[in-house]
């Protein structure tokens, strides 16, 4: 299920007691579709253009560890520059090292 609003829904999570806030803003990026739609900036009343629908991301935009075998791995995102700085970051930097716990 998603919900199709531009809402940044920042005090929705009061509301919802069942969820903790983490993972009420962990539902809410990966569920949550945006809008756009273009309008007539004359002024004049024309019609609204065609209603464009962004897709949340494939993947969460938040520090990750994974392990893999006796090897840690850190995903962190990096900061996006330009048009898109406040969109979801599609540069990771991936720290690894070798696990301290044996077997």
């Amino acid at each position: 299920v998603y919900v199709v609003t531009n809402d940044e829904t920042r005090d929705h999570h009061h509301h919802l007691d069942l969820l903790e806030p983490r993972a009420f803003q962990r539902w809410r990026a990966t569920h949550i579709k945006n809008f756009d739609f273009p309008s007539d900036h004359n002024g004049n009343g024309g019609e609204l253009g065609e209603v464009t629908i962004f897709p949340p991301p494939l993947f969460s935009n938040e520090l990750q560890r994974t392990q893999a075998g006796s090897e840690v791995r850190w995903h962190i995102p990096v900061a996006a520059r330009g048009a898109h700085a406040e969109g979801p970051s599609s540069r990771w930097l991936c720290v690894s090292y070798p696990s301290s716990r044996s077997g």
